[in-house]
Order: structure tokens, then C-alpha cells, then sequence
């Protein structure tokens, strides 16, 4: 339903400074901008967009937390660096799995093929959340 596109990260003092464009359902709604710097997250989007965005973010993060849409949208620019990352490499597979209750990345030396995700889907089971390609 919602992604993010055009991500921007960089360091920053106190933490990673981050922008992106947000759409729904493939339509443009707004964008984020966080400066890293442990302050608010500025989102420049119509108030009913922000507001449905806040309501699918608490459902899909099983949250109630009034931040949580800040969170989603982390989640989300984290994947897209991942799966940019993902198909620069021509020697790696990366994949996350959940243990312990956390989501960790982790890499294989092998290129991304169906067969290498098909194994790690055999190996890892539900434990497997996404395998970047």
C-alpha cells in the first residue's frame, strides 16, 4: 500500500539523516525528512494523508504508539536501501530473519538466484522475512 522512493541518508551528529518521497498505492502523498539530529520528523503531506498514514502504521505495526508512522517509514527507506544495495552486488545474497524476537540482516556469498531463496526459505521458514534480489 505504501512505499517510499528517492531515499537520501547521510550521517549526521546524532544519528542518520534521512529524506524520501512517500506514495500510496503508487501515488505521490508527500514526503519525509528526518535531520538526524534526534528532533521531529517533518513530513510535508496533506493532514488527512498523514493521518491515514498514522492509522495503517499503528495496524501494521500492531502499535499504539503516536509515532509509530515514523517507525514504518524507517522500516520502509531501510528496505529500499536494501534492495538497492541488493542488486548493485553481483557476489552476495542478503536476507532478514528475525531471531530472537529481532530483525537482523545477513548475507551469503553467493548471487541472489530463485533456488538460493528457495533454500533459504527451506532452512529459515517462517523465521525468514524478506530475501532482497
Amino acid at each position: 500500500m505504501y512505499e517510499v522512493k528517492n531515499v537520501k541518508s547521510c550521517a549526521s551528529r546524532n544519528g542518520l539523516a534521512t529524506s524520501c518521497t512517500i506514495y500510496k498505492q503508487g501515488i505521490k502523498i508527500g514526503e519525509m525528512i528526518d535531520a538526524g539530529e534526534g528532533g521531529m520528523v517533518n513530513f510535508h503531506m496533506a493532514e488527512q494523508d498523514l493521518e491515514e498514514l498514522r492509522d495503517h502504521a499503528k495496524k501494521e505495526l500492531n502499535s499504539t504508539y503516536d509515532y509509530a508512522h515514523e517507525i514504518f517509514l524507517a522500516t520502509l527507506c531501510d528496505d529500499y536501501d536494501m534492495t538497492k544495495k541488493a542488486r548493485r552486488s553481483k557476489t552476495k545474497t542478503f536476507f532478514k530473519l528475525i531471531t530472537d524476537g529481532e530483525e537482523d540482516i545477513y548475507t551469503i556469498p553467493y548471487p541472489y538466484t530463485e533456488n538460493i531463496e528457495r533454500q533459504l526459505k527451506a532452512k529459515y521458514g517462517e523465521n525468514l522475512i524478506k530475501v532482497y534480489s
